[in-house]
């Protein structure tokens, strides 16, 4: 028995859907492939890494690594799409929020790496998924900068943190919003008859 209701079955069985997750998959490949290269290499912006450099140098090989296979197992349309896009929403909020602890906190601007995979969550899922994933990467971001704040890094950046969840939110409601206006747009054009 499938958990997907009736309404989203159409959606999730859209090639256009799956489409979408492979230039995602694709756009997350190029940026783990930069953000590894980056620090390896030692190239600007050297702040990368910079808090904590063995951390940093795991999580960007695991992030490289688990880019690579996302996009094989996207191009192989493995699972169903929902599953897919629900995963490699939380590996990119969970890989990135410690990219950016390793490399200083908030204050390096990484921060704005997570509106790209916010964005993709609220043109690729259908209702409360999609705020489910700015909540997440919203926590995420409150946890580290709580975390931050108990070791005592001595500034406090709630307000930063504040201001980047409601960018979240808005984000994804504005791209769901987007995302639906163009489905049924598509629709609409598929549906008028021809002259």
């Amino acid at each position: 028995m499938s958990s997907v209701p009736d309404s989203y079955k159409s959606y999730y069985q859209d090639p256009a859907t799956w489409r979408a997750l492979t230039v995602f998959a694709s756009y997350r490949l190029f940026l783990a492939t930069v953000l590894f290269l980056v620090f390896y290499l030692r190239l600007p912006p050297e702040f990368l890494g910079e808090a904590d450099p063995r951390l940093y140098s795991f999580v960007s090989l695991a992030y490289f690594l688990s880019a690579f296979v996302l996009l094989i197992l996207t191009l192989r349309h493995w699972r169903e799409v929902q599953t897919q896009i629900r995963l490699q929403a939380v590996i990119d909020i969970i890989a990135l929020i410690v990219i950016i602890h390793a490399s200083g906190g908030l204050h390096t601007g990484l921060g704005s790496l997570m509106l790209v995979v916010v964005v993709a969550g609220g043109a690729l899922m259908p209702g409360r998924l999609a705020a489910f994933i700015a909540a997440l990467a919203t926590l995420a971001v409150l946890l580290e900068v709580s975390y931050s704040q108990i070791a005592g890094d001595g500034v406090t950046k709630y307000s930063q943190a504040g201001i980047l969840g409601a960018t979240f939110f808005v984000t994804a409601w504005l791209a769901q919003w987007l995302s639906k206006n163009y489905k049924h747009h598509r629709c609409l054009r598929k549906s008028e008859p021809e002259m």
